[in-house]
């Protein structure tokens, strides 16, 4: 097994997201890179064998930075695994633009579902 990862980001990326340094980074970002990967997943499901067999996953990664440490999420898998690949290469292409902004599900998870609405 040849382990891959892609770096995926922490939050859709075209939505604000927690800062490294602010008061809230360490909750804040915990809870968006949840509902990002539960997003990510209702759109691009893990392959179950693969799951099983732990050839593919989204995994949480820490980077250093000149303002302190921050985390993201990175898809890990099996890089000689074809269909592992295949998964890999579809969630980062995201033909279905779902990380882009925040899906409804999301927004509910995070508390924006009436900041939305009242807008």
């Amino acid at each position: 097994m040849k382990h891959q990862v892609i770096e995926i980001g922490f939050a859709p990326s075209e939505e604000d997201c927690a800062q490294v340094g602010a008061e809230d980074y360490r909750e804040r970002s915990r809870k968006e890179m949840k509902a990002f990967r539960s997003q990510i997943l209702r759109h691009y499901p893990i392959p179950h064998e693969l799951q099983e067999q732990g050839k593919a996953g989204i995994q949480t990664s820490s980077v250093s930075h000149d303002f302190g440490s921050y985390r993201e999420l990175v898809l890990s898998f099996d890089g000689t695994c074809e269909e592992a690949w295949k998964w890999a290469m579809l969630v980062e292409e995201d033909p279905e633009c779902a990380m882009l902004t925040w899906d409804h599900e999301a927004q509910r998870e995070l508390g924006l579902c009436a900041l939305v609405e009242e807008v």
